[in-house]
């Protein structure tokens, strides 16, 4: 099991980022652009947003990470019919066959928290240091 964060920005904001996470399909975007590794069945993921590259990330909920029974890392309209439309009434764009991560059961933080160390993370996909995971688990264990 490894220890993920996926960052947000625009062109969504941070309500509709966490919305999609709150919702039927507990969905993160994950665009092309946005995938530097594969998330894995059980991987721990933490949903963090910023407004730009130097601000500090918002902790917007997280939990393990959930995989099609297809084998696939990702899911589509395909494995969670309706995700697609889903996002796009939040604004999301994308093709018809938009790519998301899901998680089990999300948990969401009591208050807004922005997390320091998470600072320099870029926008989507990636693992974190062991400071990382230590700060986002005093805040929101999973």
């Amino acid at each position: 099991m490894r220890h993920l964060v996926y960052c947000g920005t625009a062109p969504v904001g941070p309500a509709e980022t966490r919305t999609l996470l709150v919702g039927k399909f507990n969905a993160i975007w994950c665009p092309p652009m946005a995938r530097r590794l594969t998330a894995a069945e059980g991987d721990a993921l933490w949903l963090v947003w910023k407004p730009a590259a130097d601000s500090i990330p918002v902790l917007l909920g997280g939990g393990r990470v959930i995989t099609p029974e297809a084998g696939e890392s990702l899911w589509t309209n395909r494995t969670a019919p309706g995700v697609r439309e889903s996002a796009q009434q939040l604004g999301y764009g994308g093709p018809t066959n938009m790519a998301f991560i899901r998680l089990s059961e999300p948990l969401f933080p009591k208050a807004s928290s922005e997390v320091d160390s998470l600072k320099g993370v870029p926008t989507g996909l990636s693992e974190l240091e062991q400071a990382q995971v230590s700060e986002l688990m005093g805040i929101l264990p999973i």
